[in-house]
Formats: C-alpha cells, structure tokens, sequence
C-alpha cells in the first residue's frame, strides 16, 4: 500500500513551510507561548509566536543541529514527526493526529522546501456572529483569500482553511469547541469571543445567547441614533432597559461626569423645582460651558495623556498642564491637539507640548506611549515578537520607535543626531515606519520630518482608530466601561459590544471637527446615558449592554473633594497652589489620603473599566470606615457641620441639608423616621451633635456617596 504522504505528494504540487506547514504547528499548539514560541523557547528548540517569522522557524526545523530535526532520505525518522506522534518522548505530549502527520510527512518527503509565505487579503469565519440558546450545537467554518503572486486582484481565491485554524475562547467555561471541524456551543447566556487564527491572521467569532424573554419588559427610551443602537441590542439579548433615573440621581451624575463635582444645595433644590420638559438638556449646555469642565477634562487629559514632573522639573509641567487647559477651554479638537504633542519641540518651560516627549525616558517608551494614549493600541506587545492577537508586527514596533528616535529630551527638548533603534530580530537599525505599512519611511528624513509625517497619518481619514479610540475614552468616562475594554486595546479580535454605535460616534466626533463638548452632549443627553442603576428581575446579569446604569467608584481625587465639599473641611495639599484634588498638576503629589483613598499609579485607571462598587480596594474601604480622613473633616471646627451645630441649627434641618449636599436628594419617609427616632434618643445637646456627626459619617461611608450612578 503506498503510504498516505507520498500519495498526496504524488496527486498535488508538494507543500511548503511557509504555506502549509506552519498552520499545522500552529494548530498542534507546538509555537505557542507555553511551548516553542516561549521567548526562550523549550527544550532547546524555539519557533516565532504562533508562526509570525516562518522564515526562522523554517531553518529551527530545517537547518539548526546540522538538520537532525528531519531526514530527508526516511520522512518516517525525523524528529519533528516522531516526538508530537509521541514515538519519542516528548514532554507537550501527544500533538499531531494523521492529517498533521501525513502532510509533514509530504513536505519531507518533497526535499522540506520553504516554499512562497501566503498572501492572505482576508480572513473570515462563518457565521462572523451568531444568536443561539444555550447548548445548541454551531458548525463553524473558516475562509481566506489568498492573493495572486501576479497582483492581479481579480483572480484571488478564497479557500477553506478550517481545518489548519485554530479556536480559542476567552472563556473556556462558557464555550465549548468539539471535533477537528469545530462544533460550539454556549454554556450560559451573554456574549462570548472566540477568537479565530489562521497563519498570521486573527479574528474574532461573536456568539450571543439570549437570556430568557421578560414577560412584560418596559418601553425603550430614545432620543437618537444612539439609543435606537443600544436598543436594538437590549431587544436581541431580551434586555429590558431599567426606567430613567430620577432628577437627583441624573443631578448629580452627570454634574460629576462633566465637573468632577458635586452640585452645591441650592443647585440642587433649583433643579429638583423646576418644571422645565428641556432642564436636563439645559443643565448639560451649562455644565459643559462652565469653567468648573475645563478643569475637570483637563485633570481627565493630563492622566490619559500620563502627564507628570519630568526629572523634577515642575515647571515644565505647570506649562504643559496650562497649555493643555486652553486646548480644553477653547475647545481645540484632539486631531490638533495630538498633531502639537507629537511635532512639539523646544523649551518646556515655555512650549507646553513639548514636555510630551519628556514623559517617555526612550524612543521605545515613547513609541508605547503614543500608541495607547493616542491610538488606543497595546503596540507594546510587539516589542520581543510579532503582536500575538493583532496586525503588529516587531517593525511596527521599532520602527514608529524610530520615529522618535533623535529626540534629546532635556529641558529642551530638541531634535539632534539620531540614535540607532536596534531591531532585535534582525540585529540592524529599524527604519522609521509608520505602524501598519508596507514601506519604511524615507531613510534620509530628517526627524522632524518624520514627526510631521507620522502626525499627519495619525489623524487622516487612513488611520480611522484615532476617532475611535478617543470616543471609547469618553464613553468610558461616562458609563463606567469602554464599548472596546480595555480601552487601549482596540484591535479585530476584540471587537466593541456596539460596533456601529462606535463607528457613527466616531464619525460624528470627526465631523464635529474632534472636539470633546459635542460628543459628550450627545452621550449625556441620551436616554441611554440617564436610565437608572436599579436593575430589573430581568437585566440584573446586563454588564455590557447598558439596559441599567453602573454603579461606578469615585476615583480618589474626586472622592476626597466631594468629602471636602460636604464637610466644609478643605483638603489640604502644601505648596500646590490648590486645595482641590482634581486640580492638582503632579500625580505624585504628596498625600496620604490619596493614597489611601486609592490613588492609582500613572497609565493604570484609565485603561480599567470600573465595573461596580467591589472595585474599590478593601484598604480604601478600610480607611474610609476606620480612618482619619471622615472623622477629621467632620470634627473640624471650621467645617460645615461643626459650624451649624455652633449655630444652634435643628437637628431635622441639618439631616435634611446633609442628604442635600451628600447625595442631591431629601430623605425618604422611612430614611427621616428612623433618624428621627436616633435623635429621640438623645438626652442632651451634646449627644445629639455627637449622633448626628456619627449620622453625616454613616452617609459618607455608604455606596451611595462613594459611588456614581
């Protein structure tokens, strides 16, 4: 009988490395991180992650040992058959089955040739998206388009390539694949990823199980584009959209959002008054023009864009901070203020932008930096190997690395000669690139040239994750998650939950010319953005969909001003300037009740979503609850409380006027009786100022202060 392998190889043109074989590897899991495409390798034999470079895998197997790992002259000897076939010991255990052996055993067979790699132009799985209960069975197949090494596009053929491909969910526990054709199934409701790889190409497969139909779910709210998107979701995954929040809750919430504050007393009791049909929309017009905005979105920037004291240097700070308080003030769009970051040049004490490039202590860090604050992009990934789970390769990397690369970066910062960015695969300098094309960038520009080049791709119609990855910023700040989480991972194999609201909101924010008050009018004028935290019987499960708000932690600068705030009792930040936390320029700035209110380090909050209350550290709460900080405040003679209670103030009035300050809202009937009767308790004037210091601490201890919902 004439073995399988020499039958192929006898019926078809011989296989090569680079087309054929590399998918095998790829789907017996021998390049993975775990085994062969470690960094180091295992057992003295490295490939390139998931088989980016088939080039240097081809000569791991082919020429490495003198050729050991095959033979030529018996296919059935080699060693990269007989140890995954398990006829030699191998420690991955068993990972080739016959089709896998039989073709490596044709490539021997045909003399191990590299061959051409492939040039796929697309990948797809189908069904791209699915709807499907729970346990119910999904064939999948895989197809890519491979392009004619003529370059004639119109003669590309799409193949099937489901077989080489390979299947990973992100949750094993909620998906389940079966058989070498995969089978899926769902074993709970919501959404799930299944992430898709063929050769260098990923994409993401969406299934989404319903959960069970409400028998009566509530009308959805609408006022545009917007919600019609959400909606449209909610109804697909038999979400009932939770009622609108009341006037105090959306108060106070979107006063936070947009100020970083709470709303004074009389702001409060104006707008819980007013009979206005349009008083929601007013209130966000005058948020968004007042001054209290710029500088909450400028404190917001500054820690996207990891502002800090370069070496000490506080003034070159203070003049970043400024300039890019009048960017905000005056509404400049991101498309200019990211052209100035990434072109600016010269004295950092008088050229704001300039300390950008001083945040970054090399042209790799710098190259990192852009990339997620600006692109919403983890480029870093593709420092020491090609991006395992996007298009970015390691020239990517060190090539917009390059792009920096000639930048002094002292108080001045300057361009001057420029410095060899090594490319680690290949020993040599990498030329300059910008991320995702095919050519390097003139060899013989001059680095501000390049800047200037890379500025303008930055914020052309050619790079649409600009738009995005900027509108997902924003939507995260006011809904508590990102539609694309993390936020600075936007890429195929991770698509956002709503891909055509992400792409009409960018759209929008181009056309409004990329500035920050239109969009998030839009957003905080929505009904999505104003419907309730309470959950429904039927949505209590919803994190992704938005048919209830989230209850989001009040990050530590805004939570020690609102303590302020409430209390009377200023925060206290020496040689600042500013006893407002959300004003400070240094994110290091001395302060142990930031600290221990849960400061977080540079870059570190703005990537994270924060999905509900329990994301708070249990050293905060612990502080809260035990620490100097409330009790301080509340004990301060010159404080609020301390102050009315000297006044002789009653005791209903001042419980009244903290439910005010606290939480935009008046105590409910139950709430006033049960303090009530407390107070009834108290025999004299010093227990009762003593009970209601332990009532105003209760109230700014409690989720509902801590929280924005």
């Amino acid at each position: 009988m004439i073995p399988l392998f020499l039958l192929t190889l006898s019926l078809a043109a011989p296989p090569g490395f680079a087309a054929d074989i590399e998918p095998v590897l790829t789907r017996a899991g021998c390049n993975a991180g775990a085994c062969h495409g470690a960094a180091a390798g295992r057992g003295g034999f490295r490939l390139s992650l998931y088989g980016s470079r088939p080039a240097d895998d081809y000569h791991a197997i082919v020429r490495e040992l003198a050729g050991r790992r095959i033979n030529l002259a018996a296919p059935e000897q080699s060693l990269v058959v007989r140890k995954p076939t398990l006829e030699l010991q191998h420690e991955g255990g068993l990972r080739l089955d016959d089709p896998g052996r039989d073709l490596l055993l044709a490539w021997i067979a045909a003399g191990a040739p590299l061959g051409e790699p492939p040039h796929i132009t697309q990948l797809r799985v189908q069904p791209p998206q699915a709807l499907l209960a729970v346990d119910t069975p999904l064939a999948l197949r895989v197809f890519a388009t491979f392009a004619p090494t003529t370059g004639d596009s119109s003669a590309a053929e799409e193949r099937e390539v489901t077989r080489w491909a390979t299947f990973t969910p992100a949750d094993p526990q909620g998906v389940v694949l079966q058989g070498k054709t995969p089978v899926v199934m769902v074993r709970r409701p919501g959404r799930h990823l299944v992430t898709v790889r063929y050769l260098q190409h990923t994409i993401a497969l969406e299934l989404l199980s319903p959960w069970e139909k409400q028998d009566e779910p509530l009308p959805a709210v609408r006022t545009g584009y917007l919600d019609d998107l959400v909606n449209e979701r909610l109804a697909q995954m038999n979400l009932s959209p939770s009622p609108v929040a009341d006037d105090g809750v959306f108060l106070r919430r979107v006063t936070l959002d947009l100020t970083g504050r709470l709303p004074a007393p009389a702001e409060t009791l104006a707008f819980l008054a007013s009979k206005a049909s349009d008083k929601r929309e007013a209130l966000v017009d005058r948020l968004l023009a007042s001054e209290a905005f710029t500088v909450h979105w400028t404190h917001r920037l500054a820690r996207q864009l990891r502002l800090q004291v370069p070496a000490g240097d506080a003034a070159a700070a203070t003049v970043y901070y400024r300039w890019l308080e009048q960017q905000v003030r005056t509404d400049v769009g991101w498309d200019r203020i990211a052209r100035s970051l990434v072109t600016a040049a010269g004295d950092t004490h008088t050229i704001g932008p300039a300390t950008f490039h001083r945040n970054s202590a090399d042209a790799r860090a710098e190259a990192e930096q852009v990339s997620e604050t600006l692109l919403g992009m983890r480029l870093r990934c593709a420092n020491c190997h090609d991006h395992p789970f996007d298009r970015w390769t390691q020239d990517d990397y060190h090539g917009l690395a390059a792009v920096f690369a000639d930048l002094q970066r002292g108080r001045e910062v300057r361009p001057g000669a420029r410095s060899a960015v090594i490319h680690p695969a290949t020993g040599q300098p990498a030329p300059p690139r910008l991320p995702g094309s095919a050519e390097p960038l003139a060899a013989d520009a001059s680095g501000p040239e390049l800047r200037a080049e890379f500025a303008r791709w930055l914020t052309s119609e050619a790079n649409p994750r600009f738009a995005a990855a900027q509108v997902n910023r924003v939507w995260q700040a006011c809904f508590g998650r990102g539609l694309v989480e993390p936020v600075d991972d936007l890429r195929v194999a991770n698509p956002a939950t709503h891909p055509e609201l992400l792409d009409r909101l960018s759209a929008d924010f181009i056309a409004d010319g990329y500035r920050l008050r239109p969009l998030l009018r839009r957003i905080c004028t929505s009904a999505t953005y104003a419907r309730s935290a309470q959950p429904l019987s039927g949505n209590q499960h919803d994190s992704l969909y938005y048919s209830h708000a989230v209850e989001r932690p009040l990050a530590a600068a805004q939570l020690a001003d609102a303590l302020a705030d409430v209390t009377g009792a200023a925060n206290v930040f020496p040689a600042t300037g500013t006893d407002r936390a959300g004003e400070l320029i240094d994110p290091a700035t001395p302060s142990l009740m930031l600290d221990a209110l849960g400061r977080c380090e540079i870059g570190a909050c703005e990537t994270t979503s924060s999905t509900g209350p329990s994301t708070r550290g249990l050293a905060t709460m612990l502080h809260l609850i035990n620490g100097p900080t409330i009790n301080e405040k509340l004990a301060s003679p010159a404080g609020w409380l301390q102050q009315q209670l000297a006044a002789g103030a009653p005791a209903e009035t001042l419980l009244a006027d903290l439910y005010l300050r606290a939480f935009c809202r008046r105590p409910t009937i139950k709430e006033r009786r049960f303090w009530r009767q407390q107070l009834s308790d108290s025999d004299t004037r010093e227990e009762q100022s003593s009970l209601l210091q332990d009532i105003a601490w209760s109230l700014l201890v409690s989720r509902e202060f801590t929280t924005n919902h």
